[in-house]
């Protein structure tokens, strides 16, 4: 759910939609197996492959960008 406002610079609104940005980059999984799964990724030669954050429960408010 994400309210853009108007003053929201198209470019940045953008980076939603681009393919470099969006699609196929992310995956998810328990923290407990993440370090496992990335070393897994560098043996096979994945190099860049790193932890980026984590999932938290839903808030009250919804994504807003400015």
């Amino acid at each position: 759910n994400i309210d853009m406002q108007n003053s929201c610079p198209s470019h940045i609104t953008g980076l939603l939609a681009d393919a470099q940005t969006s699609g196929g980059l992310l995956i998810s999984m328990s923290k407990e197996k993440a370090s496992t799964f990335i070393d897994s990724l560098n043996e096979a030669g994945v190099t860049e492959a790193v932890e980026i954050g984590e999932v938290r429960p839903s808030g009250t408010h919804p994504i807003i960008l400015y």
